[in-house]
């Protein structure tokens, strides 16, 4: 079942800046950085494996973690819906 995540208070997101642009489809957009529709409550690192070295994803050594790269998973509340939101409870 598929739901538009403009009927969503809250969305979770992995986005990975470094990956092209034409990588993301028009089903699975960039919505971690649509400031203004969402808004980023929290983000946590993540690593990207298909981006990361073996060696550096599977033992860690000081100096050799720059190696990997991470992606943003994050927390978005949707802007608009929490207006609407607070203006009801007002």
């Amino acid at each position: 079942m598929q739901v538009d995540a403009d009927t969503c208070d809250y969305l979770l997101d992995l986005d990975y800046p470094h990956r092209p642009t034409d990588s993301y489809s028009t089903l699975e957009p960039r919505y971690a950085v649509q400031s203004d529709k969402w808004h980023r409550v929290h983000c946590q690192r993540f690593l990207d494996s298909s981006e990361s070295p073996l060696l550096t994803r599977a033992l860690w050594f000081p100096g050799l973690e720059e190696r990997n790269k991470y992606g943003d998973y994050c927390m978005l509340l949707n802007k608009e819906r929490a207006a609407v939101r607070e203006v009801k409870q007002s």
